[in-house]
């Protein structure tokens, strides 16, 4: 039998005091420690979701990193998320599919890094039983794929089939998507460059040290305003 990944949802605050989640794994299934199901059990998601539904915070920021899971858990925590007071915005990573699309239509603001894949497809699931006990699990999986589409739908200002047709692609599993993509179609509103933010130096540190940039030279280079080098100056003095 395959081991469920744990789940690992964390909260904490930004240095701005926004709340920020990360979820990172599988969303909702079991894990079997010897005595018990535990970790990702439907009971320690919802244990979860009182946490988020407790935090105090005007903007929450939710980072999705995960290959998706069971859909109950998935809808559980995108209501858990859209029915809270503050600004969501949720942010994805990595390879994110299935159920972890559907907690990230939550946010108010739906970012992906351009580095991300971003996965759809039919709902799936596993039936024993008599070919009435197929057909129930049919109409369930039927049910199941209208409810996701109608999610993508209504964020993305579009009908159900589109996103049923797109969930439809080879056979059922879908298509990765990327970020470029995943904004045509309406799965979310922005795209983020992933990337620390370019180093500026002051030309007088350069001149000083004896470098001469090439006019066409592509380093960010902060000039010194008059304002700075009276304000030295007047530092200098008083030394």
């Amino acid at each position: 039998m395959k081991q469920i990944p744990r789940l690992k949802l964390s909260i904490n605050r930004n240095r701005k005091g926004n709340a920020v989640i990360d979820i990172d794994g599988e969303i909702g299934g079991a894990k079997y420690d010897g005595e018990e199901y535990s970790f990702n059990t439907t009971p320690a998601v919802k244990k979860k979701l009182r946490e988020i539904s407790d935090v105090d915070a005007g903007k929450i920021i939710v980072n999705i990193n995960s290959p998706g899971g069971f859909v109950n858990d998935g809808l559980a925590i995108h209501d858990a998320l859209a029915q809270h007071p503050a600004r969501i915005v949720t942010k994805v990573y990595g390879m994110t599919a299935s159920a972890a699309t559907i907690i990230a239509q939550a946010g108010d603001e739906r970012e992906m890094s351009r580095n991300a894949l971003y996965l759809i497809h039919r709902a799936w699931g596993m039936a024993l039983g008599n070919q009435n006990d197929m057909r129930d699990m049919i109409e369930t999986l039927d049910k199941i794929d209208n409810r996701i589409a109608g999610i993508y739908a209504r964020r993305a200002g579009r009908e159900s089939d589109y996103f049923l047709d797109l969930m439809n692609e080879n056979d059922g599993g879908g298509r990765f998507l990327d970020s470029i993509e995943a904004k045509e179609f309406g799965l979310i509103d922005s795209e983020f460059e992933p990337m620390k933010a370019a180093a500026s130096i002051n030309s007088n540190i350069l001149n000083a040290m004896g470098i001469t940039l090439p006019e066409d030279s592509s380093l960010n280079v902060t000039p010194v305003t008059e304002d700075q080098k009276r304000a030295r100056a007047i530092r200098k003095m008083k030394l």
